[in-house]
């Protein structure tokens, strides 16, 4: 029994390891990736188990909230019964979120409405070499998203028998 319990956390792991990857290449910022990662259609492709010969278990996953802002935490409890018997075991999985979070999202509610015009002249008139550097810099972020192995960014730590 512990075993079929297991078999279907690896299964919801592995399902984590494919949308945690497909998330990646489809987000660019912090607030996208994290945004998906807690979303409903997140949690509804996780739970999509196909041909799985463990009938007789059933699976909940939970988001917990742990109050960190770069990790993303879940609990997978997953039960079995054989006759009068049932075994239980519940998981924790980790999802790190691979983007630094912008400073500047969270100082846009702070700042105020209207920008100085003399501001908004001077980002009109940027030089080409400012602009070559920004897209470099993008160029480099990329390559590092691509670099990211997305099993390092989820992580089973801990379970628990009941």
């Amino acid at each position: 029994m512990k075993e079929q319990c297991l078999g279907k956390i690896e299964l919801i792991y592995s399902n984590i390891l494919k949308e945690v990857d497909k998330t990646l290449t489809n987000t660019n910022d912090y607030d996208s990736f994290k945004e998906y990662i807690v979303s409903d259609n997140f949690l509804n492709t996780i739970k999509n188990i196909q041909d799985d010969d463990l009938n007789n278990t059933t699976y909940q996953i939970n988001r917990t909230d742990l109050n960190d802002k770069n990790n993303i935490y879940y609990e997978i409890i997953s039960k079995t019964t054989y006759n009068k018997f049932s075994k239980q075991i519940v998981a924790y999985v980790k999802i790190k979120n691979p983007f630094q979070e912008d400073s500047s999202s969270e100082n846009k509610d702070n700042s105020q409405d209207v920008e100085d015009s003399e501001e908004m002249d001077l980002n009109k008139f940027k030089s080409s070499d400012e602009n070559i550097e920004v897209s470099q810099k993008e160029k480099e972020k990329i390559k590092n998203i691509e670099d990211i192995n997305c099993s390092d960014l989820v992580i089973m730590f801990g379970y628990k028998e009941e």
